[in-house]
C-alpha cells in the first residue's frame, strides 16, 4: 500500500537516514554497500540538524517503508525593492529498491502544485536539465567563474607586493564578524534572507569555510567562503570592490596557491564584475540553476526593475503571454524605469513555462533569440539578472539524481556601489556583548 504524506518531526530521523543512504551510498572493495550516516547533517547543517524543518518534506511510504522524498524549502528572495517568495526544491530521492515506480513524479507534482497554490512566485532547483524540464523548469541565470593566478598577481602588482590583508576563519563564537556578514547579505541588492540565528550553519553549507578579511590596520574588509582547500572562493563580499584584486593577490601569495577560482558573482554586481574583469586571467560563463515561474507579473516586475537599475536599457515595450494565462506588457520608459502590467492586448508570443525562462532568464539568451525573435529594444533587456548565492542552495546536482571582532564594537563602513543598485553607502552595527544590533542601514 502506498501512502503519501507531509512529514512531521516524528519522521525527521527517518528522513535524514533515508537521504544519507540514497545520496551517499557506495560499494566497498568487498562488494557490500555502505553510506555516510552524517552526510546531510554536514552538507546542510541548518536543515538536517534541525527537526523543526521536517514539515518541508513530502514523503512516500510503501507498506510502511519510506521510499521517496521531495523537500520544498521556503526562501524569501529580495530583488531590489521587491520581495519574492521562492520554493527551493531539494533532496529529491527514491530508495534504491523502489525506483521506476513513479514516486518522484507524484511527489514533484504535489510539491509544485502546493507551492503554486500557496502563492509562491517561482521555484528553483538544480539537476539534470531535461529531467526537470518535464515540470516546467529551465536553466536560468549566469554564473561567471573567474580564474585569478599567481602570475596575475605578479604582473599586476610585482613579485614582492604585500598589501597587508589578513585572513581569519570565522568561528561560531565570532559574533561580531557574523553580524557584519549578516548585514552585508541583508543589504545586497539581490539576496535570500537569512536568519541571524542560523547564519553560521548556513555559511558552513556544502563544506564551506567562512573567512573574514582584515586590512593592514585591522579593520574588517569583507568575507568569503572557502572550499577545496582554499582554491575555490564563493560569495566573495569585499566592502570595497576596488580593492578586490589586492585582496586576492595577498590571499594567493599567503596560501602559496598557483590559481584560485571565484564563483557566483551576480550579473547585477557590476562594480565587482568590473574589478575582477580588470585583472583575472579568465572567465567562464555557466548557468546558476533551473527555475519554474508561477507568478510572472511579480517575478518579471522585480527582475526587470533590477536590470534597469544596474544598467541603461533602451526604451520600448513588448506584450507576452504565458502558459498560466497571464498576458503582460513589459516596458522600459523614457526615464529608464521599467514597468510590468497586465493587458488585454494580443501577445507577440504565448510562451510555455520552460520557453519563458529560456527567453527571459536563460544563459543562452545572451547569444540567441531562443526561437522567439524580439524587437531590438526588448531584445537588449534579457537575460534578466537572476542569481543565487551558492551557500544558500538546498541542492546541487548530487541531490537530484533520483537516488543517484569584540563586544562593544561599532562598525561603520562605506560600501562602494559604483554601477550597483542603490549605492549601499553605510551600515552601522553595535555589538552589545551578546548580539549585534543593526542601528542603521542605508541602502535601497
Amino acid at each position: 500500500m502506498t501512502e503519501y504524506k507531509i512529514a512531521t518531526e516524528a519522521d525527521f530521523a527517518a528522513i535524514v537516514d533515508f537521504s544519507n543512504d540514497v545520496f551517499s551510498r557506495r560499494k566497498t572493495p568487498q562488494g557490500t554497500a555502505e553510506y555516510d550516516h552524517s552526510f546531510f547533517q554536514n552538507l546542510l547543517p541548518k536543515v538536517y540538524r534541525d527537526p523543526s524543518t521536517a514539515h518541508w518534506h513530502r514523503l512516500a511510504y510503501e507498506d510502511g517503508v519510506l521510499c521517496g522524498c521531495v523537500a520544498t524549502f521556503p526562501l524569501e528572495y529580495h530583488v531590489g525593492a521587491y520581495v519574492l517568495r521562492c520554493a527551493g526544491i531539494g533532496t529529491v530521492g527514491v530508495s534504491h529498491a523502489h525506483r521506476g515506480r513513479g514516486y518522484m513524479k507524484h511527489l514533484m507534482k504535489e510539491s509544485l502544485c502546493s507551492a503554486e497554490e500557496q502563492g509562491y512566485d517561482f521555484a528553483l532547483l538544480g539537476g539534470l536539465r531535461q529531467r526537470y524540464a518535464h515540470y516546467g523548469f529551465e536553466l536560468a541565470g549566469i554564473d561567471p567563474v573567474f580564474s585569478f593566478t599567481a602570475d596575475n598577481a605578479r604582473y599586476l602588482f610585482g613579485r614582492e607586493a604585500n598589501f597587508g590583508y589578513a585572513f581569519r576563519v570565522i568561528t561560531r563564537e565570532d559574533e561580531a564578524l557574523l553580524d557584519y556578514a549578516y548585514a552585508q547579505n541583508e543589504s545586497a541588492p539581490q539576496h535570500i534572507r537569512r536568519t541571524r540565528e542560523k547564519l553560521y550553519d548556513t555559511l558552513l553549507s556544502f563544506e564551506s569555510t567562512p573567512v573574514a578579511v582584515f586590512t593592514a590596520g585591522g579593520e574588517y574588509a569583507g568575507y568569503f567562503l572557502m572550499r577545496q582547500g582554499g582554491a575555490s572562493l564563493w560569495e566573495l563580499r569585499p566592502l570595497e570592490c576596488a580593492h578586490v584584486l589586492e585582496i586576492l593577490s595577498d590571499y594567493i601569495r599567503q596560501n602559496e596557491l598557483s590559481e584560485i577560482q571565484i564563483y557566483r558573482v551576480g550579473a547585477h554586481e557590476t562594480a565587482l564584475l568590473r574589478a575582477l574583469g580588470a585583472g583575472c586571467e579568465d572567465c567562464a560563463l555557466r548557468r546558476c540553476d533551473s527555475i519554474r515561474v508561477f507568478r510572472y507579473e511579480t517575478t518579471l516586475r522585480a527582475y526587470l526593475a533590477l536590470r534597469a537599475a544596474t544598467m541603461p536599457l533602451p526604451q520600448g515595450s513588448v506584450v507576452l503571454g504565458f502558459e498560466n494565462g497571464e498576458v503582460l506588457r513589459l516596458s522600459v520608459l523614457a526615464d529608464g524605469k521599467s514597468a510590468v502590467e497586465k493587458t488585454d492586448d494580443t501577445p507577440l508570443y504565448n510562451l510555455s513555462h520552460s520557453d519563458a525562462v529560456k527567453l527571459l532568464f536563460g544563459p543562452f539568451a545572451l547569444f540567441s533569440d531562443c526561437g522567439y525573435p524580439l524587437p531590438a529594444a526588448p531584445r537588449a533587456w534579457f537575460p534578466l539578472p537572476f542569481a543565487l548565492p551558492r551557500v544558500q542552495q538546498f541542492e546541487n546536482h548530487l541531490l537530484h539524481l533520483d537516488g543517484r571582532v569584540g563586544a562593544g564594537e561599532v562598525f561603520a563602513q562605506p560600501f562602494t556601489g559604483e554601477g550597483d543598485i542603490g549605492l549601499h553607502r553605510l551600515f552601522l552595527l553595535h555589538h552589545n556583548g551578546e548580539h549585534g544590533i543593526l542601528v542603521q542601514l542605508t541602502g535601497l
